[in-house]
């Protein structure tokens, strides 16, 4: 009974992530659990079929790389988890720490984890990702004075583009100093090595958007395709 109403009370927490930022097609928690169920088959369960948190973390870990090669912070696989150290996702404890606190600590932690609520922290991760991503941009778009309700042009929608994974790939540092390195290439290129690599990505991905657009052109939306502009949404998919 006391497993019962862990999982429960772990689900009810994860909703209540989700809810912040909408509400979640009961469809997503299906792909979700169809991808993570050949992971989760192989991974050493207790008597109750429930598996530790260094396991949920590692599958956890394991989802986002297969799906997106998205590395979440705070669970790499060299970082040490133990008492002091739990290993948890960056991004909850910056939003949610009281959740961190209560399930995956102590007595709630020893209970363990189910598949579902391997499905419930992912689905969690996912929102929490998608609004920060959002906020971020959002925060891009006002610095650049670009409207969020009117599209952009091409070349907007690259320097929106690249300024957004400055800031993101500069995370923690000053505004200012991000500001100046967005100013000068050759500064970026010294802090970030791969810069040029980089920027080459994003011209490359926003060409593979108008290329798509133009070959799947959605309805009452064909003109729009042709005159490469985006929505913000558009960005952000980007």
């Amino acid at each position: 009974r006391r497993q019962k109403e862990h999982s429960e009370d772990f689900r009810a927490a994860m909703e209540s992530v989700m809810g912040c930022g909408g509400n979640i097609p009961a469809e997503r928690f299906s792909v979700i659990e169809k991808t993570l169920g050949p992971m989760w088959q192989s991974l050493p369960k207790n008597h109750l079929g429930r598996v530790e948190w260094r396991m949920l973390r590692y599958v956890t870990h394991r989802y986002f790389m297969q799906t997106s090669n998205l590395l979440v912070r705070g669970f790499e696989p060299v970082r040490q988890v133990n008492s002091s150290s739990l290993g948890t996702a960056d991004i909850m404890h910056k939003h949610v720490p009281s959740i961190v606190d209560k399930f995956f600590t102590g007595a709630d932690a020893s209970q363990g984890f189910l598949l579902s609520d391997a499905v419930s922290l992912v689905a969690a991760l996912e929102q929490l990702i998608f609004d920060s991503e959002s906020k971020l941009l959002g925060n891009v778009y006002e610095k650049l004075q670009e409207s969020q309700q009117e599209s952009v042009s091409h070349e907007t929608l690259f320097q929106l583009l690249e300024s957004y994974i400055v800031h993101w790939l500069l995370d923690g540092e000053e505004e200012a100093a991000i500001q100046f390195a967005l100013k000068n290439q050759t500064v970026l290129a010294e802090v970030l090595p791969h810069w040029q690599q980089i920027r080459s990505f994003l011209k490359g991905m926003i060409k593979s958007m108008e290329f798509e657009r133009q070959r799947r052109p959605q309805p009452g939306h064909a003109r729009v395709a042709m005159t490469h502009r985006y929505s913000f949404d558009e960005a952000h998919e980007a």
